[in-house]
């Protein structure tokens, strides 16, 4: 009777221990909490989205800064929008800068929102910084390395029936490339990360077969602006995020892209 109700009790606390381990491995579960939660001091901070592109709308430039402030969250303001900051653009030469340009607020009466913009800014392929300042603010810095014109291997593409192929040189101040194949009422597009060693690789497939030309456009990105349109955002459980940036004394992202048009016959 001793030994049976031994092995009954060791059993059972086996029986427990499994479904104790069970829990522990749950991935919803929330495990051990802190007893106190300090509050995070925050800070103000300006909050900005730039990017320079060398082509243009009717002869006025793409390049924008984007500025707004950082808020906590939970805060509800009518417009986080800055409309009173100093936003420079310096093109950089041998690490010394040859000259700053003072971007605006404005829309030019075109576009559909006013961003800072300059209406002689036509960025070629370089290094650029950013400083943005307002008064009661840390003052905003970033740097962009402008990648060069794409430039497809061999001048070389490939159509088979509804696939089109070819390969980007690689460019090390590229890390994402998005094609995009326009023709008559429909549009085709992909984006390729750029791979550890070697040409980035562009496969794509055409809706149409019989389409005897079309428009292909493709965009390079920076490598800020490749690791913002990639960053994994989405929210995980039980899991720590930093927030994404690029930028010093402040938040958000100032990067670059190249493009190169031209036609499919």
């Amino acid at each position: 009777m001793h030994d049976l109700r031994a092995d009954l009790l060791k059993k059972g606390l086996m029986l427990l221990l499994v479904f104790w381990g069970c829990d522990s491995y749950n991935p919803m579960s929330p495990g051990p909490q802190p007893e106190v939660m300090e509050p995070a001091a925050f800070q103000d901070m300006l909050n900005v989205f730039g990017v320079l592109r060398p082509d243009s709308l009717h002869t006025l430039p793409l390049s924008f800064v984007h500025v707004e402030f950082a808020v906590p969250y939970g805060d509800d303001l009518d417009s986080t929008r800055v409309t009173d900051a100093e936003v420079l653009i310096t093109p950089v030469e041998d690490k010394d800068a040859t000259g700053s340009i003072t971007l605006t607020y404005t829309d030019f009466d075109v576009f559909e929102t006013a961003e800072y913009r300059h209406r002689s800014l036509f960025p070629v392929s370089g290094t650029y910084r950013l400083r943005c300042s307002r008064p009661g603010f840390p003052v905003l810095e970033a740097e962009t390395v402008m990648p060069g014109k794409p430039v497809i291997r061999d001048d070389r593409i490939v159509r088979s029936g509804r696939s089109i192929s070819f390969a980007l040189e690689r460019d090390d101040h590229a890390g994402l490339a998005e094609a995009v194949i326009e023709g008559g009422s429909w549009t085709v597009r992909s984006r390729f990360i750029r791979p550890e060693t070697g040409d980035i690789q562009i496969a794509l497939t055409l809706p149409d077969e019989s389409t005897e030309s079309c428009l292909l456009t493709v965009f390079v990105f920076d490598l800020n602006l490749s690791a913002y349109l990639t960053a994994n955002l989405s929210i995980k459980p039980n899991i720590y995020q930093a927030d994404f940036s690029t930028v010093e004394n402040g938040t958000g992202c100032f990067g670059s892209m190249n493009v190169l048009k031209r036609t499919i016959r």
